[in-house]
């Protein structure tokens, strides 16, 4: 049994450019119900990738959610929601792409787990989420523009242990 590789990138993008629109608004459509993780992409690029500010807003107020409705009885299920919320920001970051996108909800989602006071549970692994949070703020922060980085540099003194 022989079984296909994937074409490159490049390929795919020669086919697209010759396919008639129909053809194509098929496609998208096929591969919008193929995957949740697709639909919510092409949700993202269709009706939210205008508004960065209101999508960084909508994903806010998720985590936020999130937070207040995480069951705080004990230490292991603290760590799953926390871990939750993170695939689901690492997510929303991936489809935005964007450094300021990237910025803004590392630092909501910061906020919100300093609020929660999981810091003190004596849990490495909820510090290490932290820090591995803080780290990909700060990376997105230094691909900001100098001028917006100014906008944020006092923010971001807070989470910086």
């Amino acid at each position: 049994m022989h079984i296909e590789k994937a074409v490159s990138i490049s390929q795919i993008k020669q086919a697209v450019q010759t396919m008639p629109a129909k053809q194509l608004h098929e496609l998208v459509l096929r591969l919008a119900r193929f995957k949740k993780d697709n639909n919510d992409m092409l949700t993202y690029l269709i009706f939210q990738a205008d508004d960065t500010d209101a999508y960084i807003n909508e994903v806010n107020e998720t985590v936020t959610a999130w937070f207040l409705e995480m069951n705080k009885s004990n230490v292991y299920l603290i760590k799953k929601t926390v871990r939750k919320t993170i695939r689901l920001i690492d997510k929303k970051i991936k489809f935005a792409a964007l450094p300021k996108v990237t910025v803004e909800i590392c630092m909501h989602w910061c906020q919100c787990f300093l609020a929660n006071n999981f810091h003190k549970k004596q849990a490495t692994v909820l510090d290490n989420l932290y820090i591995s949070q803080v780290k990909k703020m700060e990376k997105a922060y230094n691909l900001l523009h100098p001028d917006v980085q100014m906008d944020y540099s006092a923010q971001m003194q807070r989470f910086i242990k």
